[in-house]
């Protein structure tokens, strides 16, 4: 019955929440920023950014020669029918796929899933902490944020706060594992795992992540 009455009381303050908040945007919110919003504008915010990425990939479709290292920074504004209105392909992806070609596109992959796995690590390391658990979760939701905000808005180098946080991920698992090195500690998560990290079964002296256990 506990929880049925939980379940009841949460889905109410949801119910009411919602009209509420759309209440206070109405009120304090300039109005262009809620007609961004509406059916109409992402429809045809869609739309432009479909064509941007098609424009740049034609573009460097044409252009084996430029397969390897791309048409260039800031291709996009010579090739875009969008003219003027349109300053980036408003996609990270497309952008460095076509501009800074295979090679690089290729190491920014890399270095997102390398980034993911420290993530990952990191979370389970600090299952059973929930103070550090939550710092992580926080750093961990902040990088998908700027991600996700990296696909949308800003060229590539607009976008050093992604870049920073992927770098704080890597940087502090490392610090991490070095202190875990030093004092011997292995995490209870690591345990229940059957002694396996994302980087496979480890052992007393096995190398996890460059360092020895």
């Amino acid at each position: 019955m506990k929880n049925i009455f939980q379940f009841i009381g949460t889905l109410i303050l949801v119910l009411v929440s919602i009209p509420a908040i759309l209440w206070l945007a109405k009120t304090f919110l300039y109005a262009d920023v809620l007609e961004r919003w509406s059916g109409r504008d992402v429809e045809g915010g869609l739309a432009v950014r479909f064509a941007n990425w098609y424009d740049l990939l034609v573009a460097f479709g044409r252009a084996p020669t430029h397969w390897l290292q791309g048409l260039g920074f800031n291709a996009f504004s010579m090739v875009t029918t969008a003219g003027s209105k349109e300053e980036y392909p408003h996609n990270m992806f497309v952008e460095v796929f076509a501009e800074e070609g295979l090679v690089m596109f290729t190491l920014l992959v890399v270095i997102l899933i390398r980034c993911f796995r420290d993530g990952l690590w990191l979370f389970r390391r600090f299952l059973d902490d929930p103070v550090h658990r939550a710092s992580v979760s926080c750093l961990i939701a902040l990088t998908i944020y700027y991600f996700l905000i990296a696909n949308k808005q800003a060229n590539l180098w607009g976008n050093g706060m992604m870049f920073m946080f992927l770098c704080m991920l890597s940087r502090l698992r490392r610090r991490t594992e070095i202190e875990d090195l030093e004092t011997g500690f292995v995490p209870e998560a690591f345990h229940e795992s059957a002694g396996e990290t994302d980087e496979g079964p480890f052992e007393p002296g096995q190398l996890v992540g460059g360092m020895a256990r």
